[in-house]
């Protein structure tokens, strides 16, 4: 095992020093609930399992989620990932493509950032590599096919214990859409994502390890953008006859990661010792925590300009300074080290398979160093953090959360403080609060931009300063959750008309409320979840409303099949949304496409026997009912493909 663990490392440490080929992770952005895990809220959308397997995360092993069952539930027939969410996401009218949030949510950041990061949705980062709780193997094998053969998707999730200490994860991802008949012109998209964990328990378990390995490549053919959606339906009959602004263009992201975790846990531990079985025996634990991460970033965007292409010179504008075409090429390597003090102790809740924290403080210090290429130019950038973490739950129905960072070298100032409470009134209602504030840095790509070894800009952005409320009262009775919450942006750093950046001289607010309500009658459903929004300026656009609904049969067909038929419809109000400019990798502004009110109805139908679940799905069924008016579209100039909309899928979980 010595082995395999130095010829592991050895490994990561040769690709990031010599950097004999592009990687890893996506930097230090992401959008979430503000934990250090950004589990989206459907988590909480579980049914009881007829397997349970539990899961947990390196950079904190005392807390344990639940895995995704073999049930049917609202979320199984979405194979795209921006639509599996509470909240979806808006993106290019097909899977896999550049995305970014409808329903506005606060951006969280640590240090340095490229600021590429419109494909996080698709990543599998080495934090948040799950490693299984399990008693016997098991392999989860999804599948799903949209429109033609060459549109497809495949997810496999495989765990197994090697002798009494040794735990072994795999998970493995991929959307392709390589369709020549169901995609507009030069819209394709292969997204994949691969890990490997080992997860390493001593005898006496005091001392507990986690090695990850992940790799994450982005390939995606980009073409600017429909140059007209309102065609109607019936002047022709396949996407493949649209005019689009770009033919050749391609973005290729790479991220390679390779992390250490360890713990050891001082004082006296019992002959069970496990975290699990400490916090049920209400015991005061002490550990240190060490982590070093290898990371290897790659990212690349090209277009080879002809003189054919009329509208080349057009859509690039400024950003065409070699008449050979565009190319933007940036290199991001890391090495980062944290070291934590952690005590804890347990409370015991002896009807739940896991224990819950009493109380939690960890004290910590992060150092990161980066290694910055452009052509062609070299940067190294230093940065320490000071880290600091306390849980407490003073009683059954409480719980409180909450963390801190600041910079005191590199980005100095950079600080981040969010909190997350959460209070049981019985069996009667839940209420949730969450707050944030921080203040960031602009990323690399907001600072300086350069095409063809030619500088595009060179700004001297002042820091943004955000500060996020949120808070929510839910009625598990009456299946009802109301919320409301508040955004507050100064400095905010946009990308204009013309895709170069801005930063706004004015506070920027969003306000925000929230509702979902479902109602049950015998075995009919019908599921109901609005956000309601307003921006106080033009710089940052959101739908004033997204709404999505769901009317579904839920029952057992011929005794053993269980099984829900219904109708999905989601729509956002009309605006001028964002478009996607792909040489920058941003969702800019866009004043000549207003997006009008149009809904986007889906049919589905989902099956279930034992461990094996299907489903079969028709989408934009919209354009039966309204075949003259505009393509449904979420982002501007990227309506969905008004071909055929057909799918299916399927998820096998075998276990031994």
């Amino acid at each position: 095992m010595l082995k395999v663990l130095l010829t592991l490392l050895l490994f990561g440490w040769a690709q990031l020093v010599f950097a004999q080929f592009p990687g890893s992770s996506i930097g230090n952005s992401s959008r979430g609930n503000g934990s250090q895990f950004p589990i989206d809220s459907a988590q909480r959308d579980q049914e009881l399992d007829t397997f349970k397997v539990n899961y947990r995360f390196a950079a904190d092993p005392f807390r344990s989620f639940p895995n995704k069952d073999t049930a049917i539930n609202r979320f199984f027939h979405q194979f795209d990932p921006t639509r599996a969410r509470t909240w979806d996401y808006r993106n290019l009218g097909n899977a896999g493509s550049a995305a970014e949030p409808i329903v506005y949510e606060p951006t969280f950041r640590r240090g340095f950032s490229v600021g590429l990061n419109q494909y996080n949705l698709y990543y599998l980062p080495a934090s948040q590599m799950p490693f299984y709780e399990v008693d016997k193997p098991f392999l989860n094998v999804a599948f799903f096919q949209a429109g033609e053969q060459n549109n497809s998707g495949v997810a496999l999730q495989f765990c197994r214990n090697f002798g009494p200490g040794l735990t072994v994860s795999i998970d493995y991802r991929r959307i392709n859409l390589n369709g020549e008949t169901t995609l507009f012109p030069d819209q394709r998209s292969r997204d994949t994502g691969f890990g490997i964990g080992f997860w390493f328990k001593s005898k006496k378990k005091r001392y507990t390890s986690f090695l990850t390995f992940t790799n994450n490549r982005i390939n995606s053919f980009d073409n600017g953008g429909v140059i007209s959606d309102t065609i109607p339906a019936d002047q022709f009959s396949a996407s493949t006859q649209a005019a689009v602004y770009l033919s050749g263009a391609r973005t290729r992201h790479q991220h390679q990661e390779l992390l250490y975790t360890q713990y050891l846990q001082f004082g006296k531990v019992d002959s069970l010792g496990a975290v699990a079985d400490t916090l049920r025996k209400n015991k005061q634990i002490f550990q240190i925590a060490h982590s070093i991460s290898l990371q290897n970033n790659f990212y690349r965007y090209s277009d080879s300009y002809s003189s054919s292409e009329s509208t080349t010179p057009a859509y690039y504008g400024a950003f065409l300074t070699d008449i050979r075409g565009v190319r933007n090429f940036i290199q991001h390597q890391k090495v980062e080290n944290s070291f934590r003090f952690i005590t804890f102790r347990g409370q015991s809740n002896p009807d739940q398979q896991v224990g819950k924290e009493k109380g939690r403080l960890e004290l910590g210090i992060t150092h990161a160093l980066h290694r910055i290429r452009q052509e062609p130019k070299d940067s190294i950038l230093n940065e320490l953090f000071l880290t600091g973490r306390l849980n407490i739950t003073p009683s059954q129905g409480i719980q409180l959360r909450t963390a801190a960072q600041l910079a005191v070298l590199g980005n100095v100032g950079d600080y981040q403080l969010t909190g997350d409470l959460q209070i049981a009134l019985g069996k009667l209602a839940v209420l949730h609060a969450n707050a944030l504030n921080q203040l960031y840095s602009p990323t690399l790509v907001q600072r300086e931009f350069i095409v063809s070894q030619q500088a595009i800009w060179n700004n001297n952005f002042r820091k943004t300063l955000e500060t996020n409320f949120r808070g929510s009262i839910e009625l598990p009775r009456f299946l009802l959750e109301v919320g409301a919450g508040v955004t507050l942006l100064n400095n905010f750093i946009y990308s204009d008309t013309s895709a170069v950046f801005r930063q706004s001289g004015v506070p920027v607010s969003v306000l925000q409320a929230f509702v979902r309500k479902d109602f049950v009658v015998w075995k009919f459903h019908l599921e109901n979840q609005a956000a309601f929004q307003s921006s106080s300026q033009n710089v940052l656009r959101v739908p004033q409303i997204f709404g999505k609904h769901s009317f579904y049969f839920s029952g057992r067909l011929f005794k053993v099949l269980d099984t829900w038929i219904g109708v999905d419809l989601r729509y956002q109000t009309g605006f001028y949304a964002n478009t996607y400019f792909p040489l920058t990798g941003q969702f800019r502004l866009n004043d000549q496409r207003a997006l009008s009110l149009y809904p986007g109805l889906d049919f589905f139908a989902s099956f279930r026997i034992t461990k094996f679940r299907a489903f079969i799905k028709f989408e934009n069924m919209g354009k039966l009912f309204l075949p003259k008016q505009q393509y449904f579209a979420q982002t501007a100039y990227y309506p969905l493909p008004p071909s055929s909309g057909f799918r299916f899928g399927f998820q096998w979980r075998f276990s031994n």
